[in-house]
């Protein structure tokens, strides 16, 4: 199976989970968007329903229950980089949230950049980050650790 990842951006701010230590994997996360972000995207070849009010970056739904959650895949790693609550016709809802925060964080860049940006939304601050690759180089790291560990053993 293709495994999801969250940000640590949305694992902390989103999900509300703490912060697990380095050595335990995201993609073990035992939320229900996670898992579900891990079924959705086992099949490289499946559709996947974009989140049209986003135009500055390529972001696909999850749904499961009441939780929503946004995917970016990342260099074919799908990521949860936004999640939240189902609130059909509220303004709180995940998804119009999701819309207004990117034109809201659109229009603070347009405000302190020369260039202005030609999308109704900015979305990179829900991207990983450093911190998020940090992990993944480590996990890397660790494995290859033990294949030396072992292959230098026998």
């Amino acid at each position: 199976m293709r495994s999801a990842r969250p940000t640590l951006r949305c694992l902390r701010d989103d999900l509300d989970l703490p912060l697990p230590p380095v050595t335990v994997p995201l993609d073990e996360t035992d939320h229900p968007i996670v898992v579900k972000a891990a079924e959705q995207f086992t099949d490289a070849d499946a559709k996947h329903d974009r989140i049209r009010a986003i135009d500055d970056q390529v972001l696909f739904k999850v749904k499961v229950r009441r939780w929503r959650g946004a995917v970016w895949i990342d260099a074919d790693l799908p990521r949860v980089v936004a999640a939240g609550k189902r609130e059909d016709g509220s303004g709180g809802d995940f998804y119009a949230v999701l819309e207004a925060e990117g034109k809201a964080a659109r229009a603070q860049h347009n405000a302190t950049h020369a260039e202005a940006l030609r999308t109704t939304t900015f979305t990179a601050h829900l991207l990983p980050k450093r911190e998020d690759h940090i992990g993944i180089r480590q996990k890397r790291v660790s494995a290859l650790s033990v294949v030396c560990v072992w292959s230098c053993s026998t």
